[in-house]
């Protein structure tokens, strides 16, 4: 395998998988240090519901937990409102990369194939 393709296929093919897990593990880090629960900065967690509480922290669902001043690695938690949804950097990293594995798989084909349709020197 020549240099160009293999520095071809790392970034075409490597790039959007790195994106994946790098935030999955972001996510798992975020969890692992709330006690299994991803905090999330919204609006509804300020309003004072009653809702069940669990280790002193109000939990919105299964998974879901509102921030609080205790949570820890706050940066990697749910606080970036889309108004549709609340996403962590790990959320964004991994939607970027399951939205470029597509079209990068498509342009590695697209280049090894214009690759194989060059006429080859014998030099």
């Amino acid at each position: 395998m020549s240099r160009r393709l293999l520095r071809a296929t790392l970034l075409l093919l490597g790039l959007p998988q790195a994106l994946t897990y790098l935030g999955a593990l972001l996510n798992q880090i975020a969890v692992n240090a709330n006690l299994g629960m991803m905090p999330v900065y919204m609006a509804a967690c300020t309003v004072g519901d009653s809702g069940t509480v669990m280790h002193g922290v109000r939990v919105l669902d299964e998974m879901h937990s509102c921030m609080t001043p205790s949570s820890n690695f706050i940066i990697l938690c749910d606080w970036i409102n889309l108004h549709a949804a609340v996403l962590s950097p790990g959320d964004v990293l991994l939607n970027l990369g399951d939205l470029t594995v597509g079209p990068a798989f498509w342009a590695w084909l697209a280049y090894v194939l214009y690759r194989a349709a060059q006429p080859r020197s014998l030099c």
